[in-house]
């Protein structure tokens, strides 16, 4: 937190457009004294920070473009004006999630976390890590052909983080078997890239926070290996971004799907031989690329100029429908209509008028959606409110004591995960956010106990109780 009070002024006159970095940097400071809390571990900042650096992309790329904010824009747009409101937005997510994971008399989540890690056996690491992230995967196949239930299988493939975390946090807190943990990330970048999307982005995520709660008082090789973790995760981003258009012109055979339509083995041929042929050139455009790709504030600055001077407010539509399609899932009502395409909402309300291929999907975002719905201060207390319901959830699995603290820790951020992206569409959001709040509820209270129990596993794993 000091590091960025010193460096914020700096990069911000370093800029040319000072303010927008200063409120990157203000906005920053205020979310880590909200949200890193020694007695818990950082689950709640991984959504926050990670939606902060989709706001702040575009205001530090003034930095070494030397161009405004506003002329970084394809539209025209005012992105000063969305910059500052994506910052707002994303500090009243973390207010509401910092209000609503107070519970007074509550133990020390980290204190248990680290208790179980020291305590817990490399063989039951290995059995509930590797176990759950392959009932992860097999969820995920699942989800394939799975029909009106794709979405359940779909959100149920999240337990996978349960054993990536498992696994990282153990393995960091107690400084050994570090080969095992390099194994499941190379596993979950590799197999990540051979979607459609970038799935390893959740894992490395995970990978993030279980390194920032085993390790929340970083000594100097602490921040060398971090920095280096950091250089990996940056690195892994800026070559698929770099290779993603032809990979998926490879995977869909030229048909613009969001499809995979080649053998594995194929994939991972196409993977191997883009690593050969990796150059400085292609780094350099691909991390362009990242930047322009990660930053997501252009369209909201455009719905902003369009709404209500083009369109009126929907004061509450957009809410409506996704209350709609919360409490009718497809699994029960198979006959329920397809989601509306992202990008058609994006046209609509940011006024453009571009024809985009019909297989392309771009969301405004689900402040943009939210500022749709109740203007300017309803969509920030919209935002608070989702912080609110999100660490009410939080709440319930963080002080659960019939399942051991390190496995809950791991059903905390399978829940966090979908509100990760400022970029996700509002139903979308909303919907994913649900139903692995009921999945990871129902699976920590009624299945881990049981499978707790038949391992006997030591009781102090629980933690203790709360009086």
């Amino acid at each position: 937190m000091l590091a960025t009070a010193v460096a914020t002024p700096i990069l911000a006159l370093a800029s040319p457009s000072t303010v927008a970095v200063a409120l990157s940097g203000l906005s920053l400071i205020v979310i880590l004294a909200l949200l890193w809390r020694a007695n818990d571990p950082p689950i709640l900042l991984l959504p926050v920070l990670f939606q902060w650096s989709e706001v702040a992309a575009y205001p530090l790329a003034t930095i070494w473009k030397q161009i405004t904010l506003n002329e970084m824009s394809l539209y025209g747009a005012d992105m000063e004006t969305s910059a500052a409101y994506g910052f707002a937005g994303v500090t009243a997510l973390a207010l509401g999630l910092r209000v609503g994971s107070l519970y007074p008399g509550a133990a020390s989540f980290s204190e248990r976390l680290q208790m179980e890690a020291r305590l817990m056996s490399l063989t039951s690491v290995v059995r509930f890590g590797l176990g759950a992230i392959a009932l992860g995967y097999f969820f995920g196949a699942l989800s394939g052909v799975a029909g009106p239930a794709r979405e359940l299988f779909g959100n149920a493939a999240g337990v996978k983080y349960v054993g990536i975390f498992l696994i990282a946090f153990w393995c960091l807190l107690n400084k050994r078997n570090y080969g095992l943990l390099a194994s499941v990330a190379t596993f979950e970048v590799v197999m990540g890239m051979t979607g459609f999307f970038a799935e390893f982005k959740n894992s490395l995520l995970t990978l993030v926070v279980a390194v920032m709660a085993a390790r929340p008082r970083l000594k100097a090789g602490d921040v060398i290996a971090a920095a280096l973790v950091a250089a990996v995760v940056l690195f892994v981003a800026t070559f698929w971004t770099a290779i993603k258009v032809e990979y998926r012109s490879l995977i869909n055979q030229g048909t613009g799907a969001q499809m995979v339509q080649v053998p594995l083995d194929e994939r991972l041929g196409f993977i191997a031989q883009a690593v050969t042929h990796l150059n400085g050139t292609m780094l350099v455009e691909g991390f362009d690329r990242l930047v322009s790709r990660h930053g997501y504030i252009e369209f909201l600055a455009l719905v902003m100029l369009n709404v209500p001077e083009a369109m009126p407010h929907e004061d509450g539509n957009l809410t409506l429908g996704v209350i709609s399609h919360i409490t009718m899932p497809r699994f029960i009502s198979p006959n329920k209509p397809p989601l509306p395409s992202d990008t058609e909402v994006m046209k609509k309300y940011t006024g453009l008028t571009y024809t985009w291929d019909e297989n392309t999907s771009i969301s405004i975002g689900n402040l943009g959606e939210l500022y749709i719905d109740f203007g300017v201060w309803g969509a920030l207390a919209a935002e608070f409110f989702i912080g609110l319901m999100v660490a009410f959830v939080y709440r319930i699995l963080r002080d659960n004591r019939k399942c051991p603290a390190i496995l809950s820790a791991g059903f905390c951020v399978m829940i966090v995960l979908p509100i990760a992206y400022f970029g996700t569409a509002y139903i979308k959001l909303i919907g994913s956010f649900v139903f692995t709040s009921v999945l990871a509820i129902a699976m920590q209270r009624y299945i881990v106990p049981r499978i707790v129990a038949s391992q006997g596993l030591p009781l102090i794993l629980v933690g203790p109780q709360r009086p």
